[in-house]
């Protein structure tokens, strides 16, 4: 958090661009994700569950320390726009975090669990591990129906991005979204518009200087939180 804090405040202090490497987040299916949740198909927000796992802890850095900011960045920043998009900033103020999970060899949180209550009552389960599988899974459950993630949503391609929609004990409705290309190509795109207006940052759905911020919070949060062994 101290080097997020640190690296956000020259930012602002030499007016340079901005942009945090979420690129899935520049790509049509997240902006769909937040079509959906708006437009009231799933009601209010209920509940939330994120899971990536991928066998990668041979190639980390040590130093990154661990599955928390390598992997599980990805559904808790997802998380993040969802339950901003749903019930704005101030929901990040309060919430209570418990957690437990495994040291790897490197003496990084390797696998980690987490259980997320923010004060509306909303409660969010994160998972990540880095040492077993190739595994994204994501679901919204609202008052009124559900989403899940049938494609692997922080690695959207041009096709093969889908998304399931289903009103509770009604039929199902599989929502397909096509691009021109991956989440790279998208946050390239966006970043060379953004700095050809003057901008000095991306914009939403793509993560702000606040959004990574509040995201970092609640990764070191997590972090805090986990008990591992």
């Amino acid at each position: 958090m101290e080097k997020t804090q640190e690296a956000l405040a020259a930012v602002e202090k030499n007016d340079v661009f901005f942009a945090e490497g979420l690129m899935y987040l520049t790509h049509p299916l997240a902006a769909k994700i937040c079509d959906i949740i708006r437009g009231g198909a799933i009601g209010d927000v209920r509940s939330i569950k994120g899971q990536y796992c991928a066998a990668i802890a041979q190639f980390v850095n040590p130093d990154s320390k661990g599955a928390l900011y390598n992997l599980g960045c990805y559904p808790a920043s997802l998380m993040h726009l969802i339950m901003q998009q749903a019930f704005g900033d101030g929901i990040f103020e309060n919430y209570h975090i418990a957690a437990s999970g495994r040291l790897g060899e490197d003496g990084n949180i390797c696998e980690s669990a987490a259980t997320l209550q923010f004060s509306n009552g909303v409660i969010c389960q994160l998972h990540t591990a880095e040492d077993y599988g190739l595994h994204a899974g994501f679901t919204v459950l609202g008052s009124k129906g559900s989403i899940e993630l049938a494609s692997n949503p922080w690695l959207p391609e041009a096709e093969g991005n889908r998304l399931v929609v289903t009103e509770y004990e009604q039929q199902s409705e599989t929502v397909s979204v096509s691009a021109d290309g991956n989440g790279f190509l998208y946050q390239v795109r966006l970043v060379r518009e953004a700095i050809e207006l003057g901008r000095g940052s991306l914009q939403r759905p793509a993560a702000t200087a606040k959004d990574s911020r509040q995201i970092m919070k609640i990764l070191t949060d997590w972090e805090a939180a986990t008990k591992a062994y």
